[in-house]
């Protein structure tokens, strides 16, 4: 066997009627799950459960089970299925709330909660499992235009960096650590095999539901043993240059996966003919519109680019009947943003904001008036004549100005101090958010639930 031969790898792309036709006929396609499972191994999959919103912010439960099922038969004897959340909510809170162990156990499978668990002792999982799968749900992404298999890995949204040395906009440490820290566990466990489902997508904004976000079928998935070319051949479904994506940019810089269509061998529907359209998420912020908000955006790394999007996405989805009530707000964002037009309810979002507008004239409320000095007002008495009038001229420190400190600063706490910062009379739509986050990331749902809270 020639080398270009040994280098050649497969990657299904299967298009059906549903999606668990799609998903069989991936395994089809892929010479079937006995040659992924084999008698007795321990599996474990890696999934999308991010947050309680499910189906298609998590990846869809039907698909797992016809997983589960599936490995079951080819004589899997432990499966396990796990995954990061993100905002802050617990995996155990979104398993009692959505049930999904209840729902899992009988057929043989466990949910574990990676998010109480150290980045070493999920490589420790990996390192001990007999066969690693990863099942991910695709929508579109901030800061890599999809949720690609290889994103699965880690919770970008816990990553916070407030080192001073580290806040480089040129360098953007933020999204290149994030593919370090990916790329690293991905050279010392591969998953075996490797979904992406993009039957249901959202598209616009994601990929956790929006206002402004469109749920779309194409009726497509892709499957294989590669992560790398998986990706790479989802992009190219998606109308999306992979050699500009920096993820596979940087697993071909590091010789991991296969980045080379040519030595990809692609079977099932075809690509060239099964291309999609979709809407990007907004790479400019300030093209997000939200009622009653201006938004304005200096130079931005993508860390703040990635928080804020959430955030500004959030609020006009979750604070539509709140904004009436606000006469008007402004978002600074980045380094050096403009100047805003309206001095009252200054949200500077991230440190760059914050240390670059401290000369900004929002900081400063001028006012003049006319006065007359009491020597003068005397003098007028006896002299019978209309004295002068000064104009006096007073500053002060403008105090609807509202910092979020951080490098990015936290989904949580940006909420926190944007609710605190306006109050329950003004923001009630905004607190219930709040409220429910909180029990999300800080109670036991199952106790909520016995309560009837």
């Amino acid at each position: 066997m020639s080398q270009l031969e040994k280098d050649i790898v497969n990657v299904a792309i299967a298009k059906r009627d549903n999606p668990l036709n799609t998903y069989n006929e991936i395994l089809t396609n892929l010479g079937g799950i006995g040659k992924f499972v084999s008698e007795n191994d321990k599996i474990f999959i890696k999934v999308n459960i991010n947050s309680p919103e499910g189906f298609p912010v998590n990846t869809s439960f039907a698909l797992i089970k016809s997983m589960i099922k599936s490995c079951k038969k080819a004589g899997a004897s432990n499966i396990f299925l796990g995954s990061y959340s993100s905002k802050g909510v617990k995996i155990r809170n979104i398993d009692n709330l959505l049930e999904i162990n209840e729902s899992i156990n009988p057929l043989g499978a466990q949910l574990l909660f990676l998010d109480e668990d150290s980045e070493f002792e999920l490589l420790d999982i990996l390192q001990n499992c007999d066969k690693f799968f990863v099942v991910n749900q695709v929508n579109v992404d901030p800061l890599f235009d999809y949720t690609l298999s290889m994103m699965n890995s880690f919770d970008i949204n816990n990553l916070n960096f407030n080192d001073p040395m580290k806040q480089n906009l040129e360098n953007d440490f933020y999204k290149k650590n994030f593919v370090s820290k990916l790329l690293n566990l991905f050279e010392k466990r591969k998953p075996d095999l490797i979904l992406n489902d993009l039957y249901y997508l959202m598209e616009g904004a994601g990929p956790y539901i929006y206002s402004d976000s469109k749920l779309i079928k194409t009726d497509l998935m892709v499957g294989g043993n590669d992560a790398v070319a998986v990706d790479f051949i989802t992009l190219k479904l998606l109308d999306n240059d992979p050699l500009e994506n920096p993820l596979i940019i940087s697993a071909r810089e590091r010789n991991i996966g296969t980045t080379d269509l040519n030595n990809i061998n692609i079977i099932g529907v075809d690509l060239e003919t099964s291309i999609i359209h979709i809407n990007y998420c907004k790479k400019n912020l300030e093209e997000i519109k939200i009622h009653n908000c201006d938004i304005k955006t200096g130079s931005t790394c993508s860390g703040c680019y990635h928080m804020a999007y959430h955030l500004l996405n959030t609020v006009k989805t979750y604070m539509t009947k709140d904004l009436k009530y606000i006469a008007g707000q402004s978002f600074l964002i980045g380094k050096n943003p403009p100047e805003p037009e309206i001095k009252k309810n200054v949200i500077l979002f991230g440190n760059c904001a914050i240390n670059s507008t401290k000369n900004y004239g929002f900081n400063t409320l001028i006012t003049s008036k006319e006065s007359i000095p009491l020597l003068d007002k005397i003098k007028s008495i006896f002299n019978r004549k209309k004295p002068n009038k000064i104009q006096i001229t007073k500053k002060r420190k403008n105090k609807q100005v509202l910092q979020i400190p951080g490098c990015p600063p936290t989904f949580n706490s940006s909420i926190k101090l944007i609710s605190d910062y306006h109050g329950k009379q003004q923001v009630p739509n905004l607190l219930l958010y709040r409220n429910l986050m909180e029990t999300y990331t800080l109670t036991d749902i199952k106790k909520v639930k016995k309560e009837g809270v």
